[in-house]
């Protein structure tokens, strides 16, 4: 079964109570920034808090609403708030803020299918700082290219030599930088628009399942 982690922005005024932000669609649905598969999911998630009750103001009931399936024979306003109390938040600012351009020492064959297909899955996890090519270029030159060894299974094991690194930059968009990135930019664009409190401060909300 699926599992995702949604992403919607917020604003969290000085008394810690919460408001949506957007963005909302031509009927004026609340709208997601950012949905990821659990699969493809950074980690980002573990930086969220659960939300409280009384954080939970009725404009955030009401853009979550339509969000959820409410039992018609029994009141709403309690299943939507039993719903809600499964929502985390984060402030924006507290985000991680590094870039999410790689940048190293990768294996040319990595670079290779990566120019080809564009796709990072299963690539670019053998990777040098420009410290640790250093290193191990200035031993090959002194002592050659490592030499291949057996492992505890009895397996042969032929180390890579630095001949076969180059140094390469890649986005890498399943990284919980590219995550907070795109969710800066949706509240970059909306703060244009929306006027919120000045003590007020952007949030995001993460819903679960």
């Amino acid at each position: 079964m699926s599992y995702y982690y949604t992403y919607y922005l917020a604003y969290k005024t000085k008394d810690d109570k919460i408001y949506p932000l957007g963005p909302f669609d031509y009927k004026g649905k609340y709208r997601y920034v950012l949905s990821i598969s659990r699969s493809f999911a950074s980690d980002l998630h573990d930086e969220f808090w659960s939300i409280k009750e009384e954080m939970i103001t009725d404009e955030l009931m009401n853009a979550f609403e339509s969000h959820y399936y409410l039992d018609e024979h029994e009141d709403h306003k309690k299943q939507l708030l039993e719903n809600m109390k499964t929502l985390k938040w984060c402030a924006l600012k507290d985000l991680p803020k590094g870039s999410y351009i790689k940048k190293g020492y990768f294996l040319i064959e990595d670079i290779s299918s990566y120019e080809k297909n564009e796709d990072t899955w299963d690539l670019f996890y053998d990777r040098l700082t420009p410290t640790e090519y250093t290193l191990r270029f200035e031993n090959e030159i002194k002592f050659g290219p490592p030499k291949p060894y057996k492992d505890c299974d009895g397996y042969d094991i032929t180390p890579h030599s630095v001949a076969d690194y180059a140094y390469y930059a890649y986005p890498d968009c399943a990284c919980a930088e590219y995550e907070a990135f795109i969710l800066r930019q949706a509240a970059e664009m909306l703060n244009e628009y929306n006027d919120i409190p000045d003590d007020a401060e952007v949030v995001v909300i993460d819903s679960e399942g």
